[in-house]
């Protein structure tokens, strides 16, 4: 018998397929009223930062703070395969780019339902607008310009990276 050497905290229980099922029918991805009024069912589907990001999480299981933290430089194509590439950087801040350890980076291959939505065709308008963020809105405002700029020192780290993702 082997024993489970993880803490508390890094035992997470797997999606369910009705967890699945509940992300995939949220209004988010089925259409909502208005950008201020997610919550209401109507004919929008907004592909912002909220979309994509909760999207990529289901279909990856990375962090929050990978996916919100990608650069528009991190989606990458290679022998056929979309894929996205985490690692560190400066977005997250100094503690390891905001990356738990060093064998955090890698590359996660891209779900066809991520590339019929348009996944890299949103990436590459960002890219192509010069943005160094994929998702900035899910900067903390406070360090949001450090973290932006491609020159100086990045900004440490914060906890709070993500959070505003929460409240929708």
């Amino acid at each position: 018998m082997q024993i489970d050497k993880r803490s508390d905290d890094e035992k997470r229980a797997v999606f369910t397929q009705k967890d699945a099922k509940k992300i995939f029918q949220h209004l988010l991805q089925q259409g909502c009223k208005s950008k201020g009024r997610r919550h209401t069912k109507g004919p929008l589907v907004l592909k912002d930062h909220h979309f994509w990001i909760n999207l990529l999480l289901a279909y990856t299981g990375a962090r929050r703070s990978e996916i919100a933290g990608l650069l528009t430089n991190d989606i990458g194509y290679e022998e056929g395969i979309s894929f996205i590439r985490i690692r560190e950087n400066r977005l997250r801040g100094l503690k390891m780019g905001g990356l738990k350890n060093c064998f955090s980076q890698r590359r996660v291959p891209l779900h066809p339902h991520l590339l019929n939505l348009g996944f890299v065709e949103f990436s590459e308008m960002r890219r192509a607008a010069g943005d160094l963020a994929l998702f900035p809105e899910p900067i903390p405002a406070r360090i949001r310009e450090l973290c932006l700029k491609t020159d100086g020192a990045a900004p440490a780290f914060d906890k709070k990276f993500g959070d505003s993702l929460d409240h929708v």
